[in-house]
């Protein structure tokens, strides 16, 4: 919908919009953010091995207290104005959105510092943490940079320019992982190190992303940047701040619920092993979802109109549902030794709550990067009940666990609870699309039936005991084997592969 202000603005039409770019493939466009976002990933997870030897649980668990209060205010601290710019239809709107979401974000930054110098200690007292205090200081300072961040990626993605957003993401997590390596060499092994070296990540990206944008859109910038159209954008996009704000901050708050309950009810040290088992069971999400979430979101954005969405969420179901199924299914059998082999011996409890948070992760993996069609389609209220519902009954399952005084209740609740409800999101996203249930139903039954002999040989295999190692080794080769056969068996799955390599592909995802 184009507001009256547009309708009505008088500004030469070579200022209103950008030169169009290259038109790219759906793969194109994924493939280049995959790429650095396996790269960025890929550091992490190499490093995960190092930083799990220099810092200790209870390290790890303030460091995911500190990660986890950053993420709830920066995801909402342009008040959600950041994920409208890809809704205008004209340029000048969106970047005007962009500036507003910019001038938000830094504006309560500015308010935290006093809200912190008032009552720092009585927020690390609140959180039975005391000795947060000390960090509370770099909270506006990142929720500044994320936040911003935020509102530039977006732009980038409305424009297209995906490969600034792939090396942001790299300088990202390289600068931080050499940070908190560094840091805990130089015998600075408490939390304090990861904290700072994922300040120092944000900040980073931020000064990357922000450069190329300056750069490549000062000008653009200049001409269209105005106070009346950015007022004319906060008018025509106010359910964003008035219901999705409240909406992606329960979601936030759901998301980060386990930390700040499970260092309520137990302890730091259990905060670290749910922060690692947990982190590590995003790996999936973060190599492939959060790359096909955001040009799905750009896409989607376009195909509104077109009713043609139903045939990209079917494919994008299908290819996530059998990338992620068998992994994450041996997962669920050969989380402990997995964990113990791979980060040693202290962090075996780790594995056992990725084990427990399996099935969950895999729903949650499916329905992740397609959430936001119905942003897209601006249905705000169903995303505001479901991260009601969500909040709701993870708050339960984890007083639940907190009251009976034991950790892995509490997770298997949370993981229980958590299958319902991004079940059910699962559902409603292929009916929202009207995508074709009878195929999704046999891609299911296909993808079970693959996988069971797998997870039996390794259900033996663990009953004969031949060490952990054995296990690890045993369970990586199926796993191998598995994505080899998947590749040259599965038209699906290979066409894609193959767009992610070629990069010349036209189509968006092979037709269902």
């Amino acid at each position: 919908m184009v507001t009256k202000m547009e309708k009505n603005d008088h500004t030469p039409e070579n200022e209103r919009s950008l030169s169009p770019r290259k038109k790219t493939s759906f793969s194109e466009d994924v493939f280049k953010l995959a790429s650095g976002t396996v790269i960025s990933q890929g550091l992490i997870i190499l490093s995960a091995p190092v930083l799990t030897r220099i810092y200790n649980p209870d390290a790890f668990g303030l460091f995911a207290l500190f990660a986890s209060i950053t993420a709830i205010i920066s995801i909402v601290s342009c008040l959600r104005y950041d994920f409208a710019v890809l809704l205008p239809e004209s340029d000048e709107m969106a970047i005007n959105l962009m500036v507003l979401g910019l001038c938000i974000n830094t504006g309560l930054c500015i308010i935290a510092i006093p809200v912190l110098w008032f009552f720092g200690e009585s927020i690390a007292v609140l959180l039975h943490i005391p000795e947060f205090v000390q960090f509370l200081w770099f909270v506006p300072l990142t929720v500044f940079f994320s936040g911003s961040y935020l509102a530039l990626n977006y732009w980038n993605v409305r424009t297209k320019y995906f490969d600034r957003i792939t090396v942001s993401r790299i300088a990202n997590s390289t600068s931080a992982v050499m940070a908190q390596i560094a840091i805990g060499i130089a015998g600075f092994t408490n939390s304090g190190g990861l904290i700072v070296g994922s300040f120092l990540g944000s900040f980073t990206s931020f000064i990357v992303l922000g450069f190329d944008t300056w750069k490549n859109f000062r000008v653009f910038l200049r001409k269209n940047i105005r106070k009346d159209r950015m007022m004319a954008g906060l008018k025509r996009y106010y359910k964003f701040p008035v219901i999705d704000t409240w909406s992606t901050l329960l979601n936030s708050l759901s998301w980060q619920l386990p930390i700040f309950l499970l260092a309520w009810f137990f302890s730091i040290t259990i905060v670290g092993f749910f922060s690692i088992g947990f982190r590590i069971l995003q790996v999936p999400m973060n190599f492939i979802g959060t790359s096909i979430s955001q040009v799905f979101n750009q896409r989607a954005s376009e195909m509104k109109q077109q009713d043609t969405i139903s045939s990209l969420i079917g494919s994008i179901f299908e290819i996530l549902l059998k990338l992620s199924f068998f992994p994450l299914i041996l997962l669920m059998v050969t989380g402990s030794d997995l964990f113990s082999v791979v980060f040693g011996e202290i962090w075996t409890e780790a594995g056992v709550y990725a084990q427990i948070l399996a099935i969950w992760g895999i729903l949650w993996f499916i329905s992740s990067p397609m959430h936001d069609l119905f942003l897209v389609m601006e249905n705000q209220v169903f995303t505001l009940k479901f991260n009601t519902v969500n909040f709701s009954t993870r708050f339960i399952a984890l007083v639940i666990g907190g009251l009976l005084g034991n950790a892995r209740i509490a997770v298997f609740l949370f993981a229980f609870f958590g299958t319902i409800v991004y079940g059910y999101v699962c559902w409603a996203i292929l009916i929202q699309s009207k995508t074709d249930l009878t195929h999704i139903r046999k891609v299911i039954v296909e993808t079970l039936v693959r996988t069971f002999p797998a997870v039996l040989l390794v259900i033996v295999l663990k009953l004969l005991n031949p060490g952990s190692i054995i296990i690890v080794l045993a369970t990586g080769a199926l796993v191998i084997l598995y994505m080899v056969f998947l590749v040259k068996r599965d038209t699906r799955v290979r066409l894609v592969i193959l767009n992610f390599i070629s990069r010349k592909n036209p189509a968006v995802f092979p037709p269902q």
